[in-house]
């Protein structure tokens, strides 16, 4: 389960990272948002331009993995909450069956004893 942890949150990290670029990316080609033939004639606008739906699209991706792996996280969780408590459950059983057990015998020995002084 921690690998699982582990491995989510370095997913969420790396989505938070990459989207930390993508803004600042995003913030220094704003201004040419108004000239759309500036990125059909400047060809590092262009690739710029064809790249932010796709990476629009694995930002997303990334998102719904992420809360993905959270929920699964999340409902192993609960169950092993459920396990632990339904084991606590169960050990206390054994306890109090094994007392008694311990209990019966013990009669049982002073019985034999009690006949023996007879």
């Amino acid at each position: 389960m921690r690998a699982w942890s582990a491995a989510a949150r370095a997913v969420v990290q790396d989505h938070k990272e990459r989207s930390a670029e993508w803004q600042a990316v995003k913030a220094q080609i704003e201004c040419w948002d108004d000239v759309p033939e500036a990125f059909e004639l400047r060809p590092d606008l262009r690739l710029v331009r064809a790249s932010m739906a796709q990476n629009v699209e694995s930002s997303k991706r990334l998102q719904s993995e992420a809360e993905a792996a959270q929920a699964a996280l999340d409902s192993v969780c609960r169950t092993l909450g459920r396990i632990k408590y339904t084991y606590a459950e169960d050990l206390g059983r054994i306890e109090k069956r094994w007392q008694e057990k311990l209990d019966t015998y013990a009669k049982a020995v002073e019985d034999v004893r009690i006949l023996g002084e007879r």
